[in-house]
This record gives C-alpha cells, structure tokens and sequence, in this order.
C-alpha cells in the first residue's frame, strides 16, 4: 500500500497507458504519451488525470454563438447580414481549428456559415430581380 499513488485504482485499469495518439500536460505541456491515467507528469507532476479531466471539459465559443444569431437573423429578417455571419462563422472555426471546443459550438459554426450564405443567395437574387424590373413595388 505505501508504494501505491493516491486515487490508484487497478480495477478502472489505471495502470494502464493511455491510448490516445498525443496528449499533453495541462500544466507544462510535457508529452505525456504512454503515461498511465494514475500517474503523474514526470516533468512537472500533475496527475494525468487531471490532464485527461480537462481534455473532456470543452468550452463554447461565444463567436459560433454569435454567428448561429447572425445567420438566423439574416435569412429571418435582414438578408444585408448573411456575410458578417459568415465572416464570423469562419473567424470561429479557425479559433476551434486548435481544438478544445464542443461539437456543439463546431456545429453552431457550421449552421450560422450556412445560413448567412443562404442569406447571401437570397439578398444577391433579390437585388438581382429587383434591378431587372421581375419584382415592382
């Protein structure tokens, strides 16, 4: 017992390495491939399971947000918006590019991208039947 690291648990297969490709330490971002979730990061000494922990914690991206609003305001609403929605969907898949991001805000990206160029589609054929005298007040 007094070898043993506090939280060790053999059933739950601690002693186990970890199977991802690469991952790296929360706190000095020393590789910690091949290093097993009970143990620590032989740099610095975070538990790996506190790395692990917060690979699982993703955060949400206020700009994917920002972009779904966007894009539903401009197909709903005013068409004039559909490419800041796109710029900022873009400028948000960029920033999650490095990863750390839920599905949900790469999802929220995706749908505000698509809806601002669905916007951009409406206002461009608007303004094309507009100046060619099909649509007259």
């Amino acid at each position: 017992m007094s070898g043993e690291q506090p939280g060790f648990d053999p059933l739950r297969g601690d002693d186990q390495p970890m199977r991802s490709s690469r991952i790296y330490c929360v706190s000095c971002r020393y590789d910690l491939s091949g290093a097993t979730i009970g143990g620590y990061c032989s740099e610095c000494g975070t538990p790996v399971a506190d790395t692990v922990r917060s690979h699982h914690e993703e955060k949400q991206s206020s700009k994917a947000t920002v972009a779904l609003i966007l894009g539903i305001v401009s197909v709903a609403v005013c068409m004039p918006l559909g490419p800041v929605a796109i710029g900022i969907a873009i400028s948000a898949r960029n920033d999650m590019a490095s990863g750390g991001y839920s599905r949900g805000s790469r999802g929220m990206a995706s749908a505000g991208l698509i809806l601002g160029i669905l916007a951009t589609c409406f206002s461009a054929f608007y303004m094309l039947f507009l100046g060619i005298g099909v649509i007259k007040f």
